[in-house]
Parts: structure tokens; sequence; C-alpha cells
């Protein structure tokens, strides 16, 4: 499956005029019963795609610094491995986390 990313700017103080048409089709979607609603085409919401972008790397989190006891072993090995041992951890962190969540 290929995709395109289209981008356009949106001015909030000059909104898209919304068509008759368009209006209809919102007022019969916000009348239906949520169990009316098929939502079989939308995959189910993950922490893993949760983020938009994450993967073509658009998603920058902000990190948050946390105080962590770690074995001296562990951090030997880390900081052994050469500059950037945080940002390994974190990702063998990210790793075990998302194999978790399957």
């Amino acid at each position: 499956m290929s995709s395109s990313l289209v981008s356009f700017t949106v001015d909030l103080n000059k909104p898209r005029e919304v068509t008759e048409a368009q209006r209809e089709e919102l007022v019969r979607v916000a009348a239906m019963q949520d169990d009316a609603i098929d939502y079989s085409d939308i995959p189910p919401m993950t922490f893993r795609n949760s983020f938009p972008f994450r993967d073509r790397h658009l998603y920058k989190p902000v990190k948050e610094p946390a105080p962590v006891l770690i074995d001296p072993d562990v951090l030997s090995w880390l900081r052994f491995t050469g500059p950037g041992y945080e940002a390994r951890l974190n990702a063998i962190l990210r790793e075990a986390m998302q194999r978790e969540q399957g």
C-alpha cells in the first residue's frame, strides 16, 4: 500500500465554508447511535500507533528525567558501549514495552 503526504495551511480566523451536503452528512452522523457506526476499517488504538508519524521521525517525545536504580554491572555495560548510553537504555526499555504490548 502506498501513501502520499498531503499538507495545507489552515487559517483558523477564516474557516472553510461547509457545503449543504456536508452539513446534511454531519447531521445524519451526529444522530446515529454509537453501536450503529461501523468501526471495522479502523485499527484499534494502541500505545504503538497513538503517536502520529513516530516511525517517520516526525514525532519527538519530550524526555522526562526519572531517578532509577540500576545495577552497577548493567550501567558499566551501557557506558562501555560508548556515548549515548542513555538513549540506548531508552531504546531497550521501549523495545521491552512494545514486546509486552504485543
